[in-house]
């Protein structure tokens, strides 16, 4: 299929007084990613590379499966690592760099498919919510990715409204699986993760300290300092 990319340019000032439009961002179209007018799209990226600054005409919800890297939107950087959710909006800048070993499982969506409940329910996962979904979420969403994808190949009856709950039951579970509202025993390991994700977002906060981060995420302080 062919590419379908719009390419917006900046003028460069060169010796000489030498004026040169270089691409400064690409504006990706659903035509290239959603094949014969679909409402989703479902991609596993083993290894993202780093990628350029760009935008979309379509939503992109995107599951760090595995590695680190830094996340710029708007001209913003945020940390992610595995269990990072987040929502890329139409026209949103954005770009991956210091990328390690990073995969991910992106969730394309045209937004005619978005009714208002989905939509509220996908504001829940902008960038500066600093979303985190536990190891042992992530595992189980594939459940509902799997069931999407079965709709997305097969045509049975009733596919519109089947996607769109799924999609909904998908959003709700990682919601419910943030690590921020689970903090306990079973998910030690990410939530240490979130606290160390925690920090990147936050370090010029002037409240931080020990005794604060012990009580924000049910540490001891002793746990903290050795």
């Amino acid at each position: 299929m062919k590419e379908h990319f719009i390419f917006l340019y900046q003028v460069v000032l060169l010796k000489n007084n030498i004026f040169l439009e270089v691409p400064a961002m690409t504006l990706r179209r659903h035509a290239t990613y959603f094949p014969d007018n679909a409402s989703l799209m479902i991609k596993h990226i083993a290894d993202q590379d780093i990628c350029p600054l760009h935008a979309h005409d379509f939503y992109e919800m995107v599951c760090v499966s595995s590695g680190s890297g830094m996340h710029v939107i708007d001209g913003i950087s945020w940390p992610i690592s595995r269990g990072s959710v987040f929502v890329v909006a139409p026209h949103e800048e954005h770009y991956f760099e210091k990328v390690e070993k990073l995969s991910l499982l992106n969730i394309l969506i045209r937004p005619a498919f978005l009714t208002p409940p989905l939509l509220a329910l996908l504001a829940e996962f902008a960038p500066e919510k600093q979303f985190m979904a536990t190891h042992q979420t992530l595992v189980h969403s594939a459940f509902y990715t799997n069931q999407l994808n079965e709709e997305l190949i097969n045509e049975l009856a009733h596919r519109p409204l089947m996607l769109e709950t799924l999609l909904i039951q998908l959003a709700i579970f990682l919601q419910r699986g943030h690590i921020s509202l689970i903090i306990n025993n079973r998910v030690k390991e990410d939530s240490i993760i979130y606290l160390l994700n925690y920090l990147h977002h936050n370090y010029a906060n002037d409240e931080l300290s020990i005794d604060y981060l012990a009580r924000k995420f049910n540490k001891s302080v002793l746990a903290l300092v050795v």
